[in-house]
């Protein structure tokens, strides 16, 4: 809610207005303020998208702090087209930086969503309780011949994401298990990688995962259904889901403390490496408001 207030303020309402006391204030403490959005101006632009040729650009979601005293850098992504869909795989055109923070970043970026702007929370990189306040880590991609970064850092409480319960809006993000594999349960954005698991090129997976969803202390009854997205997230082929998108009805959530079983099937066009990513929700304002989600990642190795 503070970053929302906070990017108020710089695009409207006519309360802040150039040069004043707050505006300067502003300015001075976060360095290409104006470069964000200029007073009068809009963030989001949609003079920007078009059907193909434009770049993806990497977005700096926020952070937060872990039980352990770690942090977690939140990064999304920003694809300019309605249509195309662009590969961009690990190395000299998609890094992190320092580099043992690099690896997990996706590297295929799907387009413009429908009803969205852009592709939230898709990596959360870990970085050390000692990581400090002048410390970035740094999400470089080069598309269409134009390379993007975006700077992951702790300085700004204006960044702070609550982690994975959000009082002020009084919802808690779900649960996820992958019932075959070890690993127990995935709450929050920060996600779990588990497997790998064994594939074969054009034959169908399946993928069995319980969605469920912890006690909302603020909440006596919740009926919300919780989403499940499912995302080709690394990989050199094509990737089909039976099943891309799976509503949990809340009175299925209720009828088992231990949520709900659902599956999907995965079929791989292409031998290699891939990641899967799953992300469950209840609502888009979990993505708006950054609160509450919850990633998972799947390795798949994939053989003729």
């Amino acid at each position: 809610m503070r970053r929302a207030l906070l990017i108020w303020l710089a695009i409207g309402g006519g309360l802040m207005m150039a040069g004043s006391p707050v505006a300067m204030a502003q300015e001075a403490r976060i360095p290409g303020w104006g470069r964000v959005a200029n007073p009068g101006e809009r963030q989001f632009n949609i003079a920007l998208l078009r059907p193909e040729g434009g770049p993806v650009i990497p977005t700096f979601e926020g952070w937060f702090q872990n039980a352990d005293g770690s942090y977690g850098l939140c990064f999304g992504y920003f694809n300019v087209n309605t249509e195309e869909v662009l590969e961009i795989p690990l190395g000299e055109d998609n890094f992190m930086e320092p580099r043992e923070f690099d690896g997990m970043q996706p590297t295929h970026f799907l387009p413009v969503p429908d009803g969205g702007r852009r592709y939230y929370c898709a990596v959360t990189v870990r970085v050390p309780e000692t990581f400090g306040e002048d410390e970035d880590v740094v999400w470089t991609l080069r598309s269409q011949g134009v390379a993007h970064s975006v700077p992951g850092r702790i300085r700004y409480t204006a960044y702070n994401l609550e982690e994975p319960m959000q009082e002020t809006r009084r919802t808690v993000a779900p649960t996820l298990n992958f019932l075959d594999l070890d690993g127990g349960e995935v709450m929050g954005r920060a996600g779990v990688a588990f497997g790998p698991i064994e594939a074969d090129v054009g034959k169908p997976l399946p993928l069995v995962v319980r969605a469920s969803r912890p006690v909302n202390p603020y909440v006596e009854d919740d009926l919300r259904p919780i989403n499940l997205l499912w995302f080709k997230h690394q990989g050199p082929g094509d990737v089909t889901f039976s099943q891309e998108r799976i509503e949990v009805p809340f009175e299925t959530l209720t009828e088992s403390k231990d949520g709900r079983e659902t599956e999907t099937e995965v079929t791989f066009t292409e031998t290699g490496e891939y990641v899967l990513r799953l992300q469950a929700y209840h609502s888009f304002s979990d993505f708006e408001f950054q609160c509450c989600l919850t990633n998972a990642y799947l390795r798949v190795s994939v053989h003729q």
